[in-house]
C-alpha cells in the first residue's frame, strides 16, 4: 500500500448569494427521505445541504480533471480505507 502524504482539508464553504435562484428538481423518494433524514439529524435545511452536495461533487470534479483521486482514509491517516469513483463524472456539457 502506498505511504500516504499528509492530506490537504478541502473545505465547501457556502456562503449566502446575494439573490438566491430557485431550483425545482425531482428525487426519487428514497433519496428525499435520506435528504429529510440528513437535514433533521445534522440540523440544516435540506437548501444548504444540496448547495454543499454541489460543492463537494465540483470540488470531486475538479481534482478527478487533474489526475487526483478521491479516498476515505483511516483515522489515524495510515490506511485507505475505500477509493470514492463518480462513474458518470466526465468533462462534458449536455446543456
Amino acid at each position: 500500500m502506498p505511504k500516504l502524504q499528509t492530506p490537504q482539508t478541502a473545505t465547501t464553504p457556502h456562503q449566502p448569494a446575494d439573490h438566491p435562484k430557485k431550483l425545482n428538481i425531482n428525487l426519487p423518494s428514497d433519496a428525499d427521505s435520506d435528504l429529510r433524514d440528513l437535514a433533521q439529524d445534522v440540523q440544516r435545511s435540506k437548501t444548504e445541504l444540496v448547495a454543499e452536495a454541489l460543492g463537494l461533487l465540483k470540488l470531486i470534479y475538479d481534482e478527478t480533471r487533474q489526475g487526483n483521486r478521491l479516498a476515505i482514509i483511516s483515522g489515524d491517516g495510515k490506511r485507505i480505507l475505500r477509493e470514492l469513483v463518480i462513474l458518470r463524472l466526465t468533462h462534458r456539457r449536455s446543456y
